[in-house]
């Protein structure tokens, strides 16, 4: 998978105002941006390098979009209004020749993409990593919850449904985060049990280019 997705400016991040907006220097002037991610990004820190892209819209607020952070050597993609964009092409890959359509509803959940009429996909994107491990969510989520409940009954209903996770942080597996939201991680745990598939993807950000390089195991739950 590649995707390019060329940064407009580079800044230095000074504070999150709120769950979408923040403020980081751009050509030395305090300049408010958009944050696309409803996650507490820990790693979004004051002092940090950040990667803007301009807003297309003349309607917005704020004229950047925070594209990606600089975390531990590399550029952490964090606008999660491309996920499903990366999934996409993913999922191309992985099924090609099918048919993939977007936004497809099954009981009280829209699920990102349907494959060949028989395959409910829903992606999660994970921008939280702890002594190399790759955790998601970073904050407690009810949307997830239901999500990943909607999946195990489409299983019991007949279908197949695939679980895609986008690790956009250096990474050797994934777990879900038990310590910020327990009942995510149990039913992660139970839809893995009940036949939901489990795809983890390291996707890489040189600035330029978005890029999957390897797919990741799931840890050993300690």
């Amino acid at each position: 998978m590649r995707l390019k997705l060329p940064f407009d400016a580079e800044g230095i991040f000074l504070e999150r105002k709120s769950k979408f907006t923040g403020v980081a220097l751009v050509e030395e002037k305090e300049t408010p941006i958009h944050i696309h991610n409803t996650g507490r990004l820990p790693l979004l820190e004051k002092g940090k390098r950040v990667l803007l892209k301009r807003a297309e819209s003349g309607r917005r607020k704020t004229n950047w979009d925070l594209l990606a952070v600089e975390h531990r050597g590399e550029f952490v993609f964090v606008h999660s209004g491309y996920h499903s964009i990366v999934a996409r092409k993913i999922l191309e890959e992985l099924f090609t020749g099918s048919m993939i359509e977007n936004e497809k509803r099954f009981g009280n959940s829209r699920f990102d993409f349907l494959i060949d009429e028989k395959i409910f996909v829903e992606v999660k994107g994970c921008t939280y990593e702890e002594d190399g491990v790759a955790m998601f969510p970073d904050a407690p989520t009810g949307r997830g919850r239901r999500h990943i409940g909607e999946l195990i009954k489409s299983v019991e209903s007949g279908f197949k449904a695939l679980l895609l996770i986008l690790v956009f942080l250096e990474s050797n597996c994934f777990l879900p985060n038990r310590n910020v939201d327990p009942a995510f991680s149990e039913i992660f745990w139970h839809a893995l049990n009940s036949g939901v598939e489990i795809g983890v993807f390291r996707v890489k950000y040189d600035g330029e280019y978005l890029y999957s390089t390897e797919k990741l195991s799931i840890c050993e739950e300690v």
